[in-house]
């Protein structure tokens, strides 16, 4: 009885951590949307900055165009994504409804901060996204995304103490760059 206990034991973590590997596989391909969205946000607020230092408020566009199309990108490329996937695990799932819950919250704050402004739109944002990165580095056991997740984190708060300062958007880039460029190139060297 023992014995069989012991060996249930073991297969069960075996099973645990074949599991978690395959989502690590599944998320190692999704270092790009990491980068991307990096990227997008980093340019978005820095073209933010200029716009706010030199009046140039159709730079502000820039948003409202660069966010669909990274959804866009980000949807279809999830899309083919899991059509090719043969086993879908629980993690898996767990972390796209994460990913997707948080986007949904960003959503209404930004329709939020078109009619309560602004300021604090850098502060939210952060809070929305370091949560999915934190928790996908968890589950993942992939220590640069739960960093990327705490900078997230920490980020937020400062751009909530700097958010009457113009130079809070080049402050936000600094965080985006190290709580997603750095996770996401770091998975896809590591995917190479």
């Amino acid at each position: 009885m023992e014995a069989q206990k012991q060996f249930s034991e073991r297969e069960a973590l075996q099973l645990i951590e074949q599991t978690i590997m395959n989502t690590k596989q599944k998320i190692k391909d999704d270092g790009f949307s990491l980068i991307m969205w990096g990227w997008i946000v980093i340019i978005g607020n820095i073209l933010s900055y200029i716009a706010i230092m030199n009046e140039l408020n159709y730079l502000h566009l820039y948003w409202a165009i660069a966010c669909p199309i990274g959804g866009i990108l980000s949807g279809l490329r999830g899309s083919k994504k899991e059509k090719k996937e043969i086993n879908h695990t629980h993690m898996g799932s767990a972390i796209k409804y994460v990913w997707v819950g948080s986007g949904m919250a960003a959503i209404i704050l930004w329709f939020a901060a078109f009619n309560f402004g602004w300021q604090y739109i850098n502060s939210a944002m952060f809070v929305a996204f370091a949560i999915p990165v934190f928790i996908t580095g968890g589950i993942m056991k992939f220590k640069p995304a739960i960093f990327g997740g705490l900078v997230l984190f920490l980020f937020g708060v400062l751009c909530f103490f700097m958010a009457n300062y113009s130079w809070v958007y080049l402050l936000a880039s600094l965080g985006w760059a190290m709580g997603y460029l750095v996770p996401g190139y770091i998975l896809k060297k590591e995917n190479v």
